[in-house]
């Protein structure tokens, strides 16, 4: 692919994925609103974020429709349809695919092993910091601990989110050339990707209440703001011992 098309296809993924994630958020609140034993006023308050938020969607969902019919997306449909009449391929693709796959595959999942997502809020055994396989999650979650960790590795964690998606996509690719321990450990990255899908959705919310109502959204909807606290606590410790096996030595 030319490098023109390459920035074509990431904008129009941008645009899918915007509705998306509002599509998504949509229906977490609509889950919780559900859910929930609001009081009037709470409710209210709830109703008023979902149109708000069905208001960008529809906003988002046309702006869509409009990157779709196009010249970029013309262009697109138009280059990959002539390249699927007379495809080319660099020099590789003649080997055969079961020698060069463990190459193809190694530097994705290298780049997600060694990614720093995962020294994200550890800390030593003792008070002298040893080798990193010595070191392990924070299991004392107090407080706001979590909101505090979010707030300081969010945005790595969102990195690693990305990673594990690009290493879970190639690899579920391939399962049928190999058993199913590898069938597996696609799950794993599924779960890793999911997991960490969570938090960010969560911060992505959290954001969009405090565009549309301010940063005193929480004294409208506090049964709200309680919810997503105690959602990211029991996501942040699915993801500890995830965490905790990625850092190990074995």
């Amino acid at each position: 692919l030319s490098i023109d098309l390459e920035r074509d296809i990431t904008k129009i993924s941008k645009s899918l994925g915007s509705v998306r994630d509002l599509d998504v958020l949509g229906l977490w609140l609509q889950g919780f609103m559900a859910d929930s034993a609001l009081d009037e006023k709470e409710s209210k308050q709830a109703r008023k974020a979902l149109q708000r938020l069905q208001r960008r969607r529809q906003k988002q969902f046309k702006q869509m429709c409009s990157t779709l019919k196009g010249n970029r997306y013309r262009q697109f449909t138009e280059e990959f349809q002539e390249w699927l009449k007379s495809p080319s391929f660099k020099a590789g693709a003649e080997w055969p695919i079961r020698l060069v796959l463990p190459d193809i595959l190694l530097p994705l999942i290298n780049k997600l092993l060694l990614h720093p997502g995962w020294l994200a809020a550890i800390a030593p055994h003792q008070e002298s910091a040893g080798p990193i396989d010595e070191w392990s999650p924070n299991s004392e979650i107090i407080g706001d601990q979590v909101e505090i960790y979010l707030a300081e590795y969010g945005t790595i964690l969102h990195d690693l989110r990305k990673q594990a998606k690009r290493v879970r996509y190639q690899t579920e690719f391939f399962k049928d050339f190999y058993d199913s321990a590898y069938t597996e450990q696609t799950q794993e990255f599924r779960t890793i990707q999911d997991l960490l899908g969570q938090l960010q959705d969560s911060q992505v919310l959290s954001d969009f209440l405090v565009q549309e109502m301010g940063p005193r959204w929480k004294e409208f909807i506090p049964s709200l703001e309680g919810y997503m606290r105690q959602q990211r606590l029991e996501q942040w410790q699915q993801w500890q011992p995830i965490q905790q096996k990625y850092l190990s030595t074995q």
